[in-house]
């Protein structure tokens, strides 16, 4: 992923550049020293792969529309680990946004 000034000022402030009906009520606070604004509540991500790993595991499809809620709601932060699904939550996640981002870009 290619960062640049207008990714990293997205990550700070996510409201930035966003039409004032998307300007979302969501609580921010700071990341530790490295100024980095995280929102308040973080979306964890345990619950999207395979659900042949188990069967209260939500499929790819049904993750993006929570991913996207999330986002549209202001939540920038996300909670994965690779043990989720054996890493299938962490590209469900990055491919839900990478779609968004693409989208919002064209």
């Amino acid at each position: 992923m290619n960062f640049n000034n207008k990714t990293l000022a997205s990550a700070a402030n996510p409201n930035a550049g966003k039409s004032p009906e998307r300007v979302t009520t969501m609580k921010y606070v700071r990341l530790g020293s490295s100024g980095l604004k995280v929102s308040k509540l973080i979306l964890g991500c345990m619950s999207y792969g395979n659900p042949g790993y188990q069967s209260w595991i939500l499929p790819e499809e049904e993750g993006f529309k929570h991913i996207k809620a999330a986002y549209d709601a202001g939540i920038n932060t996300f909670d994965t680990a690779d043990v989720y699904s054996n890493g299938c939550s962490e590209v469900i996640i990055l491919t839900g946004l990478i779609k968004m981002a693409n989208f919002r870009a064209t």
